[in-house]
């Protein structure tokens, strides 16, 4: 457990498999909950960091983004869009808020699922 606390860059790069195999060398037990906390402290907090990206978005931002992804028409039409091309997903996102107007939230996120 010294050299997880000496070396915290190690646990990034671990992955289930390594630590497996790592366990399996006849560690201590110490060693390997040690172990087995920094890797999930690691794993929390690069969820955290992603969670606080993704809040940071505004709203105009967020819009922006799904405006710049196209569809063809196929998709378009799946996602209950007018079968032609250059539509945008923020459309389709429109169009399911639409659809849904009235229900309530968790049938929006269902509607959001399926698609």
């Amino acid at each position: 457990s010294d050299l997880v606390r000496a070396e915290p860059k190690l646990v990034s790069v671990l992955t289930a498999d390594s630590l497996s195999r790592l366990s399996a060398t006849g560690f201590s037990q110490e060693w390997r909950e040690a172990l087995a906390r920094m890797v999930l402290r690691n794993k929390v907090w690069g969820v955290r960091r992603k969670a606080e990206f993704l809040s940071s978005y505004t709203v105009e931002k967020s819009e922006e983004i799904l405006a710049s992804f196209s569809l063809d028409a196929a998709l378009a039409s799946q996602c209950g869009l007018e079968e032609r091309a250059g539509q945008t997903w923020l459309d389709a996102v429109r169009q399911l808020l639409k659809a849904s107007a009235g229900d309530a939230p968790a049938d929006l996120w269902n509607r959001v699922e399926e698609h």
